[in-house]
């Protein structure tokens, strides 16, 4: 029934300390006052000896009867509690006592009483009664009353509380214990039992009956709160296993390429910090070989994006196979690639591994079902000579593949401080060239077309010079190339364009045969939207006739399927702007292309005739060329005549426009102002 953390126990425990505390203190009062009433008595006993015995001790004293005073003092040694009789005479150091316990008691009642005669002139002192009573008998007594009390006193108090504990074991705590047994057995996943208590039902329900209400109450709303904090959970379990899913693919696109699957900048600037961290601390190095594939625009132009992106993640799947086992491949961008080396001792590590990516690249690539030959070039950074930091690294990476690229591609280069050099220059006449038309340092020379029929010039060809601040002037394949890159080419060729066509119009007017004006147009300017219409604006604003202005565009423009350049030159033709092929024979030679502009002009390059009087292969060349565009309706030039020779074979062939030192040199427009002129005397 009890057990010994129990609240019976803890109860029976205080009932027990309770009562035994009102119990002792009710017993020590009740003692008290016992203990006072005895001593009051033994007090009023001794007070009556006094009075009583005070006549004949008086007449013992005054006969200095001792005889009688010690039998007066047995007597009171005979009372109960007296425990000492004393008589002092009066003058005298004699004193006459008797004591009936001989051990001193500090508890005792004292009295003294002053024995008298009677006289005529006043009471005559005679001695003093000196009686002791002790308080032994009184605290035994007290004990023994003590003890009683409390025995019966205990004995009432363990009955009493054995009791209450006992109802209170039958009203609660049996109650509570078969409650503490039930929720031992709850589940709250499963539908609760009504609690129910064994008593006997009752007309108005206590605090137990409403203590198994309310239980029963909250359980039934614990379980349908339980049943739809499980359908919450299990919503928020998904919700969380979709975030998780979804964090896993941010984090996948944050830090790897979603085409080939390799790690993308964000991930590469980690690993590559590492790295240089790790190997670094070790006394090792760490190689950088950026990778770039040869031509891979050929392909997205004839193939379209499609087989770029299967060229692309064959490429990645070629270059995995090329690393080390540790080794980071990553895509940066386009048809960049890059692997970081971590931990080489010298170059030729790298070295082997360029080697193994220029071999993988060496088989054909299937792709839609075609075989597609792809080469890559290879620049390579080690740290720390090409580097402390990844941003050096990377930056002297690019640099060599730049090199790799001038050097003809298929290659790997490693940096070299000669490479800085070349790449400081170019940096440096890239500063120079930003802003050169806002400063005015381009100037045009003009180059005249000949006819060889009229001796005259039917043509000027325009290009664009640039004054260095030594007052030297550059050619165009100076800066011209560079421009392209930078995107300054629509710039500069805006205002080559308008100042060709203002001079043109200066030219007609000089000549009775008005020559055209030939302008070399890039492949930038004609994607640009409205291209078109802003060189009708020039030639309107200039008074140059649109038949007199011919743009020189290259094969690679017309094979461009792009809406802006096909809208651009429909443009121009419709406007009556003359259209040539520059450079034939250089590009791609297809003819289908001359069908799908009405060109006038093809344009012989001139490495063909360079080589037309050595090289019977390239003569009977040129001549097929210059029969072609005859029976198609185009007039030729030949472009870079600089011998008698050259000129008697091309007459002699039929070209029908001549262009070259031979013939005329590029000169400022003043010099063909005001005069026609003939071809120059060598």
């Amino acid at each position: 029934m009890l057990s010994r953390t129990g609240i019976g126990l803890r109860l029976f425990c205080w009932i027990v300390l309770l009562s035994s505390f009102s119990t002792l203190l009710s017993t020590a009062l009740q003692l008290y006052f016992e203990y006072r009433r005895e001593v009051d008595v033994i007090g009023q006993r001794l007070d009556e000896i006094g009075h009583s015995s005070e006549a004949s001790l008086s007449t013992s004293l005054w006969n200095l009867d001792t005889y009688q005073i010690r039998r007066q003092l047995e007597g009171i040694l005979l009372l109960p509690d007296v425990s000492r009789a004393e008589v002092r005479v009066a003058g005298l150091e004699e004193q006459i006592s008797l004591v009936r316990d001989r051990h001193p008691d500090r508890h005792m009642v004292v009295r003294e009483f002053t024995i008298a005669r009677p006289e005529r002139g006043g009471p005559r002192i005679l001695g003093v009664l000196h009686v002791e009573a002790t308080l032994a008998g009184v605290y035994r007594s007290l004990y023994r009353q003590g003890m009683d009390i409390l025995m019966v006193q205990a004995l009432q108090i363990f009955v009493v509380s054995f009791a209450v504990l006992c109802i209170f074991h039958w009203l609660v705590t049996r109650h509570l214990i078969a409650f503490a047994a039930y929720l031992r057995q709850y589940a709250p996943r499963l539908a609760p039992a009504k609690l129910a208590l064994r008593r006997a039902p009752r007309a108005r329900p206590d605090e137990l009956d409403l203590m198994v209400q309310s239980y029963n109450d909250t359980s039934s709303e614990l379980y349908s709160v339980n049943r739809e904090l499980a359908a919450a959970n299990a919503a928020l379990e998904r919700d969380i296993a979709q975030r998780q899913i979804f964090e896993d693919q941010l984090y996948r696109k944050a830090h790897y390429d979603e085409l080939t699957g390799l790690a993308n900048r964000v991930l590469v600037a980690d690993r590559l910090q590492q790295a240089l961290v790790s190997t670094h601390r070790d006394g090792l190095s760490v190689a950088l070989l950026l990778v770039d594939l040869d031509n891979f625009k050929n392909v997205n132009d004839t193939r379209g994006h499609a087989a770029g992106d299967q060229l692309l993640k064959e490429a990645a799947h070629r270059l995995a196979g090329s690393d080390r086992g540790g080794d980071t491949l990553a895509r940066m961008g386009g048809d960049e690639f890059l692997i970081i080396l971590p931990g080489i001792q010298n170059a030729v590590s790298a070295q082997k591994v360029a080697e193994r990516v220029l071999k993988a690249f060496a088989q054909p690539f299937d792709i839609q079902g075609q075989a597609h030959f792809v080469t890559a070039s290879v620049g390579i950074a080690i740290s720390p000579n090409d580097g402390a930091n990844e941003v050096e690294l990377l930056c002297n990476a690019d640099l060599a593949l730049y090199r790799a690229k001038e050097l003809g591609r298929n290659r790997f280069q490693f940096f070299t401080a000669e490479i800085n050099d070349r790449i400081q220059q170019r940096l440096s006449l890239e500063r120079q060239l930003r802003g050169a038309v806002e400063r005015g340092e381009f100037v045009l020379h003009f180059q005249p077309i000949f006819s060889p029929a009229s001796g005259q010039p039917t043509a000027f060809e325009a290009l664009v010079r640039w004054r260095q601040p030594d007052g030297s002037l550059a050619a165009p394949g100076i800066f011209i190339p560079l421009a392209e890159e930078i995107g300054l080419i629509e710039e500069i060729g805006a205002w080559v364009m308008k100042t060709a066509c203002r001079e043109g119009a200066r030219l007609s007017a000089a000549y009775s045969t008005a020559p055209r004006m030939c302008v070399n147009v890039s492949p930038r300017q004609l994607r640009a939207a409205g291209f078109g219409e802003w060189t009708r604006r020039c030639l309107t604003e200039s008074g140059l006739a649109p038949g007199r202005l011919e743009m020189e565009i290259t094969e690679g423009v017309v094979m461009d399927h792009a809406a802006e350049v096909a809208a651009n030159l429909g443009t121009l033709c419709d406007y009556g702007v003359r259209l040539s092929i520059d450079d034939f024979g250089m590009g791609y030679s297809s003819l289908s292309y001359l069908q799908r502009y009405p060109f006038d002009t093809l344009k012989i390059d001139r490495s063909f005739v360079d080589k037309s009087c050595a090289n019977p292969a390239t003569a009977r060349l040129v001549e097929a060329i210059i029969n072609m565009a005859r029976g198609m309706g185009l007039e030729t030039i030949a472009e870079g005549v600089e011998t008698e020779a050259q000129r008697d074979f091309l007459l002699a062939h039929g070209c029908n426009l001549l262009q070259g030192f031979l013939l005329g040199r590029p000169a400022p427009i003043e010099q063909f102002l005001g005069k026609e002129t003939g071809p120059e005397k060598s």
